[in-house]
């Protein structure tokens, strides 16, 4: 079950690096057209994996558990956070070397997704009590 776990953390790796350098210096018109591939390799990949035994289908990841409960505001913020010029370009914080400001850009959507989470609940609490 070690190796398992093991494999599991490594085979995500993997799969969320090659989707990232495969949309790093890419257009965003250029991505669109090769994006229904690259998206099913790791959502196969990761529900073969998950389903493989009884043991995995008991456990639950606590990264997927966090970003599902923000996956609202993921959605909401995705075109205002990484695109740019209608759509047509992609956001770019720190000119130079892509994986530096794709880095960059990820810890800042991921943390604008967490803070609209917190006024989300935050809203939802004094609307509804």
């Amino acid at each position: 079950s070690s190796a398992c776990k093991q494999y599991m953390a490594c085979a995500g790796r993997a799969e969320v690096g090659l989707c990232v350098l495969r949309r790093l210096g890419q257009e965003a018109y250029n991505y669109d057209v090769h994006h229904w591939g690259l998206c099913i390799l790791p959502t196969a990949a990761y529900l073969i994996l998950r389903n493989s035994t009884p043991w995995m289908r008991q456990r639950a990841s606590s990264v997927f558990v966090w970003l599902g409960k923000r996956s609202l505001e993921i959605y909401l913020l995705q075109y205002h956070v990484w695109l740019a010029d209608d759509a047509r370009t992609i956001l770019q914080i720190i000119p130079g070397p892509p994986l530096v400001n794709a880095s960059v850009a990820i810890i800042g959507f991921v943390a604008a997704a967490d803070v609209a989470h917190r006024c989300t609940a935050e809203l939802s609490n004094i609307i509804l009590s």
